[in-house]
């Protein structure tokens, strides 16, 4: 038995980073992904597919997506399984409640948990609606209505290990004890490892396509295999996005001109292979001379950067400073800079912001340096 599991589409997004054409673009292109993913659902032979919530950005939905949508889930030729999410939480006038819903679109709309039985695939879904943006009961707290004659399935929007979630907070050993084969989880859009705990494989699919720099590389979904004897479960993933958002850290060390800075960045992206379908995020860092400061505009409008779909840079250099030397040092300055070096390389732009002003006010004060916060 064959299931598709996706989720966190979040169609008819805002793109607010965009200009209002590109925005426009990219909210098509979203559409063409969720067409591309129930194509794919049909060509593979999938018996059932499952989208655990947000596959819209709120209750509501434009006529186009609306059309798109209904359309792909239609010619997917199998059930779909839906269970809205805190952003597309089920609403009696949303897009869920539309007569024009396809048949083989099945939807829960209860806060409670509830049960689809497709017994000619020997499948029961168990799952649940938001039907508000948030919901801070455990869906599993009361009693589960497994099926005894079916395989029993999860679909379900979540935020699994957090005890206090406003977002169906539930434990992976809970989903485990209540024998449910394979959990579709939807809700945190970086996927992370498959769970297998005890007979359960607990999953999140991930986003099908990044949105913004939050979502870096390729988004796509599961198709998840059953074996309805054994209940062996075995996922292939499968890529849906056609555009990526990327992220480089590039070490502009000694560099003192714009020149120099776009040529390193050029070099850096360019062994990376990225092109039109990448929007990129340069993180300029190291240490640069305290007489220079990149001039972030006039890097952007470089024309080596024109086949980029977008680019952003962010400056987190340190002025003034020889970092190597600071590694080195023996005195108090050195030990600073050693103590602050994991957060200067933290994964965390926010952290590596602290850390490096931290650095500059620690040093500052160790030379009696006055330095503003400005």
């Amino acid at each position: 038995m064959k299931i598709m599991h996706l989720a966190d589409f979040h169609l008819d997004s805002a793109f607010s980073g965009f200009d209002r054409a590109a925005a426009d673009t990219r909210r098509a292109e979203l559409r063409e992904c969720f067409i591309r993913a129930m194509k794919i659902a049909r060509e593979r032979g999938v018996d059932l597919i499952l989208i655990p919530g947000d596959l819209f950005d709120t209750p509501f939905c434009t006529s186009a997506t609306r059309r798109a949508v209904f359309g792909a889930i239609k010619d997917a030729g199998c059930p779909v399984v839906i269970a809205p999410g805190n952003h597309d939480y089920y609403n009696k006038n949303g897009t869920y409640a539309d007569k024009d819903l396809p048949e083989n679109a099945f939807v829960f709309t209860s806060g409670e948990l509830g049960r689809f039985d497709f017994d000619d695939l020997g499948i029961s879904v168990l799952g649940y609606a938001f039907t508000s943006d948030r919901y801070e009961e455990n869906p599993l707290i009361n009693e589960v209505p497994l099926s005894n004659d079916n395989i029993n399935v999860l679909c379900a929007h979540t935020e699994i290990g957090v005890n206090f979630s406003k977002y169906a907070p539930m434990s992976a050993q809970a989903i485990s004890k209540n024998g449910f084969v394979y959990a579709a989880l939807g809700h945190v859009h970086i996927k992370g490892e498959p769970l297998k705990i005890g007979g359960s494989v607990i999953a999140y699919s991930g986003f099908p396509q990044g949105r913004s720099f939050d979502e870096l590389g390729e988004g796509g979904a599961y198709i998840v295999d059953i074996d309805r004897k054994t209940k062996r479960v075995e996922l292939d993933r499968i890529v849906l996005s056609t555009m990526t958002y990327e992220a480089l850290r590039v070490d502009i060390t000694s560099l003192s001109n714009d020149e120099d800075v776009i040529r390193e960045i050029e070099r850096v992206a360019l062994a990376r292979g990225y092109g039109e379908n990448v929007a990129l995020r340069v993180y300029l860092v190291g240490s640069i001379p305290s007489d220079y400061s990149p001039n972030i505009n006039r890097i952007l409008g470089d024309p080596a950067f024109a086949r980029l779909l977008l680019l952003q840079i962010k400056n987190e250099c340190i002025q003034g400073f020889d970092l190597e030397y600071l590694e080195k040092d023996l005195t108090v300055r050195g030990e600073v800079y050693r103590q602050l070096l994991p957060l200067l390389n933290s994964e965390d732009e926010n952290e590596r912001k602290k850390a490096s002003l931290a650095l500059k006010f620690a040093l500052a004060a160790l030379d009696k340096r006055e330095l503003s916060l400005d």
